[in-house]
């Protein structure tokens, strides 16, 4: 469904902030 992946990219969002620090900062 569109929530779940708006839930995944949120994740995925979240986890790159974390790794990869203020690179995708939006």
């Amino acid at each position: 469904t569109s929530v779940d992946s708006a839930k995944k990219a949120m994740e995925v969002l979240g986890l790159n902030e974390e790794v990869d620090g203020p690179t995708n900062t939006s």
